[in-house]
């Protein structure tokens, strides 16, 4: 069982690493927001809590790198559903609700790679050494992987096809995002609007992020909470995932 979790997350990892122009899409987009929306914005609004509009978006961005790079990475069980190479899996000694956490574990481990190549890249100029706490730092980006791997494995067993999935994902990504607080401060959100950010497990990615960030005030919840949130979401959407699909008809995943 060891043997077989390192092979394929092994294979994953190796396969995602080789896809450049992945990587590069990977992290452009965040760098687009950042300079593109981040300087437009930030020359009409006022700094939060003294922070430039900028600045306050990094947490933001870093998590849309967790995010993203969570789900895609999941993509690669929908195109195999798609080109029939899944019943190599599925045949497999082992039962294939393992399957869905291997490669929810795979999928965690691309989107840490890609979040500390984005953090490597962008923090040196938003924030000095000592304004970050490296550790909470690693520690948010490894739990946040983690929720959004099982998150993308959900999805694809939702999906018929790769086609689906991205449909899916569109659908549910951005939403995700813009309810979190990674673009706009939620003092001010009318009370329904914060009951919506309050289920959204990417508010506790964020900020959790500008916890590490020492981003004083931005923050809403405590950092014992947003660990708390993160990791049953995880577990609720990894269980759900291992649960469907081992319901599903072999026919349906070949």
């Amino acid at each position: 069982m060891f043997n077989a979790a390192i092979a394929l997350i092994s294979k994953d990892v190796r396969r995602a690493l080789r896809q450049k122009m992945r990587l590069l899409s990977t992290l452009s987009r965040p760098l687009l927001w950042l300079f593109v929306i981040g300087t437009g914005l930030g020359s009409v609004i006022q700094p939060l809590n003294d922070y430039p509009y900028q600045t306050y978006l990094i947490p933001g961005l870093v998590g849309m790198v967790l995010l993203f790079g969570g789900i895609l990475s999941a993509l690669t069980t929908a195109l195999e559903k798609d080109f029939g190479t899944l019943r190599f899996l599925l045949i497999a000694p082992f039962s294939r609700g393992w399957i869905i956490i291997f490669r929810a574990l795979s999928a965690a481990i691309i989107a840490i790679i890609y979040t500390l190549l984005f953090v490597l890249i962008i923090l040196p100029f938003y924030f000095y050494p000592k304004e970050v706490d490296y550790s909470l730092l690693v520690m948010t980006i490894i739990t946040s992987a983690l929720l959004w791997g099982a998150f993308g494995m959900l999805l694809v067993v939702f999906s018929k096809t790769s086609e689906n999935f991205s449909v899916i994902m569109n659908f549910v990504v951005f939403p995700l995002y813009f309810l979190s607080g990674g673009l706009y401060p939620l003092h001010n959100l009318p009370p329904i609007m914060k009951q919506v950010v309050q289920l959204n497990p990417f508010t506790y990615c964020v900020d959790m992020l500008q916890h590490s960030m020492h981003l004083d005030g931005l923050a809403h919840y405590t950092v014992t909470m947003d660990i708390a949130v993160m990791l049953s979401a995880a577990f609720v959407f990894v269980f759900i995932a291992v649960i469907l699909f081992l319901r599903k008809p072999y026919e349906e995943l070949i």
